[in-house]
């Protein structure tokens, strides 16, 4: 049975966790922009990076949190087919 996007989301572990395992040079360029709405350019200014190490940092915490949460559904997704395993017909 397919599950809601408010149930997936639901078991996703909070932002702020998540957040708190990335290592400190990508949390911050994170926080600095999606959290404070800063550009990359900008960012950088203000971290003293150049706009390369700042996009390369962006780019590494954006995947370290597509895999957390992609490790994390693909948990639930083996829990749920071992708790409702598929019939064959």
């Amino acid at each position: 049975m397919p599950t809601s996007h408010a149930e997936r989301t639901s078991r996703r572990p909070p932002v702020e966790m998540m957040l708190r395992h990335l290592p400190p040079p990508r949390r911050e360029i994170l926080v600095a922009t999606y959290f404070h709405g800063r550009t990359t350019s900008e960012a950088a200014r203000l971290l003293g990076l150049t706009r390369d190490e700042a996009r390369r940092r962006l780019y590494q915490a954006m995947r370290d949190l597509s895999e957390m949460v992609g490790h994390e559904e693909t948990a639930a997704g083996w829990r749920r087919a071992r708790r409702h395993p598929a019939t064959t017909h």
